[in-house]
């Protein structure tokens, strides 16, 4: 098999794994910067390594073809590899998150080291500093083949030093990965220096290559597995906030009443009392059906709910409390129990409070990016985080204004005033 049979198969097999691996990180549909810029590498791998073999296949091949190879193959393994040091360079900086004035100026002097490098391999051509190849083809190193390893070498000791900085900002698995793909490949770099044949640099770039791979991996079914427990938690979350949400809205002061006014109607008017139980009946199925809900509801199913609540309170009111609506839309969504607790604090604490009652509003309509639902009182005011004698803050809002955001995308506005009223707005992304 001999030495260019042995460095061939080597590099074909390189090659082989950073196919495969390229393979999968494409057959993603979602892939970062950090995804991206690894399949790049691991392709300037994989070009580095194919020119080397046809370098090795190549070499003493008599005629025009085989120099047009051997010149071609020699150009590319170089030029790829300093395609890499760059490719790296930004990977490295993807990957720490490392930011600020010092690694802006590294990046351009690595892009500059870059230039140089290649417009030195441009003139090696020529003047054959680099290397150059003999009239039967084969390879040669120059006089300053040295030379062609020191932007390798500069560029190296400059990510080392950013890696060391900002070694805090990676997972173990990741900082060993990338640490190896500045020792080994210098390890190499050192030993090709002296030792002449086996392609040491190229194999130790693709062992790092497979490695930070893996190591990214690992990382991102860490993060993945962060972030399932994160929604877990969150569901947890929203569902213990549901649950406050129904028990504060089945309060005993609002039962007594409404059922000691329904113990009045069934004397005084059947017909109005019968109506009334099919409306506390629905007011109470709604409140414990929201326990099961998960996705937010068409706001004509809330509306619903509100009504059967200002009806019943409306019976013990009368008078007292007087109701308008003004729906101009009414075609989207929105979490369970998000409205009714601002409509019961407009009663309950506005209206009710006030000498003579007033007037409840409630109006939706659209703007650009948002829908809108006003519940606006003419009440007597309220602070919002005031202590009610139970020790609570008024009903919901909170727990509303949570909901709101974590199932919509939504936020709650209150501007109060003492003595003159509350207004209320929810705004709902389109």
């Amino acid at each position: 098999m001999g030495l260019k049979g042995f460095n061939i198969a080597l590099e074909c097999w390189g090659c082989l794994f950073c196919l495969v691996i390229v393979v999968i990180l494409c057959a993603e549909k979602h892939r970062n910067r950090k995804e991206n810029l690894m399949i790049a590498m691991l392709g300037a791998d994989v070009l580095t390594l194919l020119s080397d073999a046809v370098a090795w296949v190549f070499r003493g091949s008599s005629g025009l073809v085989g120099y047009c190879m051997v010149v071609t193959s020699n150009f590319s393994s170089y030029l790829c590899s300093y395609t890499m040091l760059l490719l790296f360079t930004l990977y490295l900086i993807e990957v720490t998150n490392a930011q600020g004035k010092t690694m802006t100026n590294w990046i351009r002097i690595v892009r500059i080291l870059f230039v140089v490098a290649v417009f030195s391999l441009i003139l090696s051509q020529y003047n054959h500093i680099f290397y150059y190849i003999d009239a039967h083809n084969f390879y040669h190193r120059g006089s300053f083949f040295w030379l062609s390893q020191v932007f390798g070498v500069i560029g190296t000791i400059g990510n080392g030093i950013a890696l060391w900085f900002h070694r805090k900002n990676m997972e173990q698995g990741q900082k060993i990965a990338l640490f190896s793909y500045l020792i080994m490949p210098t390890v190499a770099m050192i030993i090709q220096l002296f030792v002449y044949g086996i392609a040491f640099l190229n194999l130790s770039m693709t062992v790092s290559l497979v490695w930070m791979y893996v190591a990214m991996q690992i990382e991102k079914t860490h993060i993945q597995h962060q972030q399932t427990l994160m929604l877990v938690e969150q569901q947890e979350e929203m569902n213990n906030i549901r649950i406050k949400m129904v028990l504060s809205q089945i309060q005993p002061h609002f039962l007594y009443n409404t059922l000691n006014s329904i113990y009045y109607l069934c004397e005084k008017a059947p017909e109005k009392a019968q109506k009334a139980i099919s409306q506390f009946s629905d007011y109470l199925r709604a409140n414990l059906d929201s326990l099961k809900l998960t996705e937010p509801v068409p706001f004509e199913m809330e509306m619903r709910h509100v009504k059967n609540y200002l009806s019943l309170e409306k019976m013990r009111f009368d008078e007292e409390l007087e109701i308008q609506y003004d729906i101009t839309v009414s075609t989207f969504s929105l979490p369970a129990l998000s409205l009714q607790p601002i409509v019961e604090n407009a009663v309950k604490y506005g209206v009710g409070k006030k000498k003579g009652g007033g007037t409840v509003s409630i109006r939706t309509w659209e703007e650009e990016k948002f829908f809108i639902i006003q519940v606006l009182d003419d009440g007597v005011g309220f602070d919002i985080m005031e202590k009610k004698e139970d020790g609570r803050t008024h009903i919901g809002i909170e727990n509303v204004r949570q909901r709101l955001k974590m199932m919509s995308g939504g936020e709650l506005e209150i501007k109060t005033k003492r003595g003159v009223g509350t207004d209320a707005k929810i705004r709902i992304p389109k």
